[in-house]
């Protein structure tokens, strides 16, 4: 974060107060701007449009009759993303939790009486923490939001083709791969910003190494036995999509089958265990999630290895995926290259 990202206000309605407040603020804090009167607050809060905004009243109703006011004279409140943090009194410190707990504000610090001073530092570079990771959301959404605009022509175009004769498919699904694989780099760019930590961890039960066809599992597979190609499951409503991850999986040496949904899913795997899954988050009636999370519910099926296939690499939606107990995502489109990397290194190739 710049040091012109890192703007603070300080609104109180005492001189004492903000001499106080100010004392305890260090410049590796950056930039802050203060004053002692609510028409200040309202006119600096305008001017600079600061990431963390200090309310420090001497009553707690006053930070809020503020707080209202600035909303109500402020057109671009809404717009003006920020972090709001409470200054208050020991004995207000529920009332301070409770605005914390229904979103009124972001944070709270007992400043009276001081019994840390160092608290109030702390609580302002977590608010500029806050407040980085908001301006780095906004800008992946922007660039989600680019990607979906590709998306779209892609779906056009290939339906286009489709539409125009079945002769015609080779070349769609030439064209759609093609298309995907310009695309592939920003996606690569979203999974590295987020930092994640290493996938592929979920816990997994004692003994566990290989499952036959069959369902069964074995400690190992004998040398005698005849080798085949790991199966590798796709759970996808998307045919396009769904035959272009076939066409990769088997151009990569492995086999495939495939089902349009978790309902679908579920039962299948009564039949058979792949070696892999490959299943879409979102899809109508039971979701990626809600299979995902049935089958970790089920003594059977708990150990089968999932990676989930989402449209966007937002943080909470992988974070879910992976609490679930997902081995690892895909976010969607993505080259053949990038899915055969993560699909080998679940199966350990």
């Amino acid at each position: 974060m710049s040091t012109s990202d890192k703007s603070i206000l300080i609104v109180c309605d005492s001189a004492d107060e903000l001499r106080a407040v100010r004392e305890l603020m260090t410049s590796d804090l950056g930039n802050y701007w203060s004053t002692d009167n609510e028409a200040g607050g309202l006119q600096l809060f305008q001017e600079h449009r600061p990431s963390v905004l200090i309310l420090a009243f001497q009553e707690i109703e006053k930070a809020e009759r503020f707080y209202l006011t600035l909303y109500r004279q402020c057109p671009q409140m809404q717009e003006i993303r920020h972090q709001t943090l409470l200054l208050c009194k020991n004995t207000e410190a529920e009332s301070a939790y409770s605005l914390c707990m229904n979103g009124t504000v972001d944070d709270y610090v007992v400043n009276r009486p001081l019994y840390d001073p160092f608290r109030l530092r702390l609580s302002v570079h977590q608010a500029l923490g806050r407040r980085n990771d908001e301006q780095k959301s906004t800008a992946v959404n922007s660039r989600i939001v680019n990607i979906g605009k590709g998306l779209q022509y892609l779906d056009n175009y290939v339906g286009a083709r489709l539409a125009s004769g079945e002769s015609q498919s080779a070349e769609s699904l030439r064209a759609l791969q093609g298309l995907t694989a310009k695309l592939s780099s920003q996606i690569k760019q979203f999974e590295e910003s987020y930092k994640l930590p290493p996938l592929g961890k979920a816990v997994q039960g004692p003994g566990q190494n290989t499952q036959k066809s069959d369902g069964h599992q074995t400690e190992g597979t004998s040398k005698d036995a005849p080798s085949s190609p790991p199966e590798i499951m796709v759970v996808d409503d998307d045919e396009i999509y769904t035959d272009v991850l076939v066409a990769i999986i088997e151009g990569g040496g492995l086999r495939a089958t495939s089902v349009d949904g978790g309902e679908a899913a579920l039962a299948m795997l009564r039949q058979r265990r792949p070696d892999l899954m490959l299943m879409d988050y979102q899809m109508p009636g039971m979701d990626g999630l809600q299979t995902l999370r049935r089958m970790k519910m089920d003594p059977d099926l708990k150990f089968v290895k999932v990676v989930m296939l989402t449209g966007t690499s937002e943080r909470e939606l992988v974070s879910q995926c992976i609490q679930a107990g997902a081995a690892d995502f895909i976010v969607k489109p993505s080259d053949r290259v990038t899915i055969l990397a993560k699909i080998n290194a679940q199966l350990g190739q």
